[in-house]
């Protein structure tokens, strides 16, 4: 038994919805780059400049492990949750 298949011309009012998912994957897209660019930088650009991070992507704390803070990473007057566990 053969089986017969018939295809028709898509037309715009077809493809619509096609395009739709489309512009709305690329808005998406976009607002999730918008906000990774304008996200708070962990250390400032002087920081950076001066060479004060030794790698990107390595913690660094006072006592050299990786499980401790970004020295300099919080703003003034602002505590971490490391900080106030150890007392």
């Amino acid at each position: 038994m053969s089986e017969y298949y018939y295809r028709r011309k898509l037309g715009a009012k077809d493809l619509l919805p096609a395009v739709g998912v489309g512009v709305a994957a690329g808005l998406a897209v976009t607002y999730l780059v918008q906000l990774l660019i304008q996200r708070t930088p962990l250390a400032s650009s002087a920081q950076i400049a001066a060479g004060t991070e030794k790698s990107a992507g390595t913690l660094t704390s006072k006592s050299g492990t990786a499980e401790g803070e970004l020295t300099g990473a919080l703003p003034p007057g602002r505590t971490s949750v490391a900080r106030l566990s150890a007392g």
